[in-house]
């Protein structure tokens, strides 16, 4: 029997990205939710390069915003 189901690929954004799904929002926003309110941490992939698992995102974007009403 054959398995026709794919592994799912891990789908990662820089901050450009980040700020776009949330809104259009602005880097300090950003770094100040992961300070207060558990927004998903970057994974750092060099020095000077991180990125966010953009499944975690969308997560944590829809918990805060059923929430707020709003991100």
């Amino acid at each position: 029997m054959s398995n026709d189901y794919a592994p799912v690929q891990p789908e990662y954004g820089r901050m450009p990205r980040v700020q776009s799904e949330c809104g259009n929002i602005a880097r300090s926003t950003v770094y100040a939710w992961m300070e207060k309110s558990n927004f998903p941490a970057p994974l750092r992939l060099s020095a000077r390069t991180v990125v966010w698992d953009m499944a975690a995102v969308r997560d944590w974007i829809k918990s805060h915003a059923s929430v707020e009403g709003e991100v």
